[in-house]
């Protein structure tokens, strides 16, 4: 990067302006963050502002304290909904209608796997088995217990598929670069 943040140089010599997500032959020069636009007038990227321009361009340097916060944010909620499961895994089968030993199964799968995403270590695979999870989740809410996607009496699905779509976004992107 050279002069206001805005212009880059690649390894062989050429300059465009930061605009956006990395794309084409400017990947191997510029890594996964940034995409550089070629100079050339009427592109949209050069006759933005670049005030503008340089205010998203900083925001990339949280990225990866971003992706520790959903990591523990996820991790939190999935560890507190997996101690009943683990502690009274009988009286929650009862009440969800399955077996308690595939409660405590689900239990232990959302235990291990909040522990890991608060980690970093295996990120990916614990935000498969947690999509999984609330797939599940979302499957029964919807047609064994006609749950409404918003309710007023009891929680509805919604907070599934936002859990669901943060650990797919986990699941895409990875732990980011603060695991131990």
């Amino acid at each position: 990067m050279e002069g206001d943040g805005l212009v880059a140089r690649g390894q062989s010599g050429e300059q465009g302006l930061v605009c956006g997500v990395l794309a084409g032959k400017y990947r191997r020069h510029f890594g996964n963050h940034l995409f550089v636009c070629p100079k050339q007038a009427g592109h949209a990227g050069y006759a933005g502002s670049k005030k503008v321009n340089k205010i998203l361009i900083n925001y990339n340097m949280y990225t990866n304290l971003a992706l520790l916060g959903l990591r523990l944010a996820v991790g939190v909620i999935f560890f507190k909904h997996s101690l009943p499961k683990l502690k009274n895994y009988k009286m929650m089968a009862q009440g969800m209608g399955m077996s308690p030993s595939f409660v405590l199964a689900l239990g232990i799968v959302e235990f291990l796997s909040a522990l890991g995403l608060a980690l970093g270590v295996y990120t990916q695979a614990a935000a498969v088995l947690l999509s999984v999870v609330m797939v599940g989740a979302i499957y029964f809410k919807i047609l064994k217990w006609k749950v409404p996607f918003i309710a007023m009496d009891k929680m509805g699905w919604e907070f599934d598929l936002v859990l669901l779509a943060s650990n797919l976004a986990l699941l895409a992107v990875g732990p980011g670069s603060f695991i131990v």
